[in-house]
């Protein structure tokens, strides 16, 4: 209901809303890689921007499926040293954002922390990668949300063996306690 209302919005209309909901990614300094698929990529901006400022090396992979498809590079590009990466090779590096992230490991840089938005599939291999490593990430979960207060439930997800509320509590949480 609220998308819908939202979507019919003209150019000058009025809102009232309630923000910021929820809790977003923390800000890092040091070697901090932002890794982020689809529209997924949108949420972390702001969390590369906030590192950046604090000082931290920031790299940024962001995968879409095709060339068409990709959005905000000239902002991320500002925010870190930024790798565009495309399912099909029409742009950038061929293959998914965390291969391009493995491939920097493997040549030597090893980010402190990661943060990350996009498909389940995605945050799966990154919570992996991660945990491996003994790296700190973060996990920006996508749930339906219907009220946005946690007082609904809809959109609670189990966390460290109890619930907790995506809206409310998180969206962002340290992987080691969720399952994407």
């Amino acid at each position: 209901a609220g998308t819908e209302a939202l979507s019919g919005l003209r150019y000058g209309d009025g809102a009232r809303v309630t923000l910021p909901l929820g809790n977003g990614f923390p800000t890092f300094s040091g070697k901090v890689a932002v890794v982020g698929g689809g529209f997924g990529v949108a949420p972390l901006l702001s969390a590369a921007r906030a590192c950046k400022a604090a000082g931290a090396e920031v790299r940024i992979y962001n995968g879409f499926a095709t060339a068409e498809r990709i959005m905000l590079t000239g902002l991320f590009a500002e925010a870190g040293k930024l790798t565009v990466c495309t399912d099909d090779g029409s742009t950038g590096f061929r293959g998914f954002p965390t291969a391009a992230l493995e491939a920097d490991i493997a040549a030597g840089w090893t980010p402190d922390v990661i943060l990350c938005c996009g498909p389940s599939p995605l945050m799966r291999v990154v919570k992996k990668l991660g945990e491996e490593r003994g790296v700190a990430t973060y996990l920006s979960l996508e749930q339906r949300m219907g009220c946005g207060i946690g007082a609904c439930l809809t959109c609670t997800c189990k966390v460290a063996g109890h619930n907790k509320r995506v809206c409310k509590d998180g969206p962002v949480f340290i992987s080691t306690e969720v399952q994407p």
